[in-house]
């Protein structure tokens, strides 16, 4: 049984990073979930039939030489991608009266730093929001340490950037980066290489857009006309919603330019009402340059009732509250939300021997 493990060689600030690519199956087991694991499968005879296990805790973790094989090499590629290219990791175990200790022993050699950074775009569009947007606030610099999670920080902040530009078709993978370390000595050369030419990659403009709000189980017996509400097309196939208010949370708009920004915020805003269990935005292609958006509502019950007690002591007094709450999440037609909360509670003084009562709405 593993009882023990250990990194040795690795910097501080990178040990416990390190240690998330070591199995579970062979770090030593929580004593509480151990405890109870043997408590509830402990039998007489030697050999417990799978079938008659009971799932309480956590069986003892059992030397795996694969799977410690398996985490020297996770934890070699980990430190790699943190610029140690040449770190090495070799595991040793010691085993005692049935009782493993794992070693993991971590050459690391010297950091790698960033060297040469060249870039190349397609797109002389993308180029301009690199250069302008992204560059000015990146992290990865020359002669700073090699990190591959700054690199896809700045994968991600172009994608954001472009995307909010209107470029709606631009994709993470147009961006790639080839990193060479032979040429200077514990340095590495970037080349940031983006593939996506002016004809493929354009700025799209919202055309038209639709609200749609679905009953909850998305059964509708027949099509029901849109409604114009002024530039937003209003279907309601459950009768019970104002379009005007919800039109306040829908920041894609007709005539704008497509941004990601202005999705993300939309459906943050819709989620926040609480009166949805389901926001879909979803985008169809009219032509090369312009989008249809269709915003798919199915809305949360309408009524809910909750209660709840609580028994309370203090100070020598004892007493219990009661608590209803009273939710309407469309009370205007346009998602608002109203609570009613209604608390009511005993209490009993023994010194005094009486009760007090306390309602709070």
């Amino acid at each position: 049984m593993v009882t023990k493990v250990d990194i040795q060689g690795v910097p501080t600030e990178l040990r416990e990073s390190a240690y998330q690519y070591i199995s579970n199956e062979i770090r030593p087991n929580s004593a509480l979930n151990l405890t109870l694991y043997n408590i509830f499968n402990n039998q007489k005879r030697k050999v417990i039939k799978p079938k008659r296990i009971r799932q309480v805790g956590e069986p003892p973790h059992i030397l795996d030489s694969s799977l410690v094989d398996l985490s020297a090499l996770q934890i070699q590629r980990f430190l790699q991608t943190k610029g140690y290219f040449k770190a090495h990791v070799s595991p040793q175990i010691e085993t005692n009266k049935k009782k493993t200790h794992i070693h993991f022993l971590v050459e690391k050699d010297t950091l790698f730093r960033v060297g040469n950074i060249e870039t190349e775009f397609d797109n002389r569009h993308i180029e301009l929001i690199y250069h302008t947007e992204v560059e000015p606030f990146s992290k990865v610099k020359t002669n700073e340490p090699y990190d591959m999670d700054r690199l896809v920080a700045l994968r991600e902040a172009l994608y954001m950037s472009a995307r909010d530009k209107g470029y709606y078709d631009y994709l993470r993978q147009h961006m790639r980066v080839a990193i060479d370390t032979t040429k200077t000595r514990y340095f590495a050369d970037l080349k940031i290489q983006v593939s996506s030419s002016d004809d493929t990659l354009r700025v799209y403009k919202i055309n038209d857009v639709r609200l749609v709000i679905h009953t909850q189980d998305q059964l509708v017996g027949s099509n029901i006309p849109a409604d114009t509400i002024g530039e937003v097309l209003f279907t309601d196939y459950t009768n019970q919603y104002k379009a005007k208010p919800l039109m306040r949370y829908m920041f894609l708009k007709k005539g704008e330019n497509y941004s990601l920004a202005n999705e993300n915020i939309s459906y943050d805003r819709l989620y926040e009402t609480n009166g949805f269990r389901n926001v879909r935005i979803n985008y169809e292609k009219v032509d090369s340059s312009r989008l249809n958006v269709t915003y798919e509502l199915i809305p949360r019950a309408l009524m809910s009732n909750q209660i709840e007690g609580e028994y309370t002591f203090s100070s020598g007094m004892r007493g219990f509250n009661v608590g209803n709450t009273f939710s309407h999440r469309n009370i205007f037609g346009g998602s608002e939300l109203l609570e009613l909360k209604v608390r009511y509670g005993l209490l009993f003084d023994s010194a005094l021997g009486r009760i007090a009562v306390s309602e709070n709405l």
